[in-house]
């Protein structure tokens, strides 16, 4: 006598970030065990309000992986708030969420010392920068009259 140890079916799902804005666009990807040819795992997105956002299949491979790359883009029309990410693989079901935030307007002012130098002189440039953005830099770039980058 054979005996097949069966194997629960199971189904992960997560989105490559937890939060996105306008323009940005969502990747989800998960795992489906154990892995049966002709099944696929199908997402479905919806929008805070339980609105469908987006809906894709994925087909696992052989390790179970499986990804949707894009399966939609953000417009500045898609609400804020919590999303909900569903994926279906042979009746089992996961959840995920991510959130879309308004994108962070950032002020930036710049200054030199001086209005003139003389091609000898060092320029000193100081600004500010609101809201302060943990992690991120301030770059400047400083180009001749004509915009070409001055070395």
């Amino acid at each position: 006598m054979l005996l097949v140890e069966a194997q629960e079916v199971s189904v992960t799902v997560a989105a490559d970030k937890p939060t996105y804005t306008a323009t940005e666009s969502i990747t989800v990807s998960g795992k489906a065990t154990p892995v049966a040819e002709g099944y696929d795992v199908t997402v479905i997105i919806k929008k805070p309000d339980g609105a469908l956002w987006a809906i894709g299949q994925a087909s696992p491979a052989s390790t179970g992986t499986w990804s949707i790359s894009k399966i939609n883009t953000l417009t500045t029309t898609d609400p804020t708030g919590n999303y909900t990410v569903t994926a279906t693989y042979r009746g089992k079901t996961a959840t995920a969420t991510f959130t879309v935030a308004k994108p962070v307007e950032i002020t930036v002012t710049v200054a030199a010392d001086k209005p003139t130098y003389s091609p000898t002189e060092s320029i000193t440039v100081s600004g500010n920068a609101t809201p302060v953005a943990e992690g991120y830099a301030v770059t400047v770039i400083i180009k001749h009259p004509a915009g070409a980058l001055w070395a």
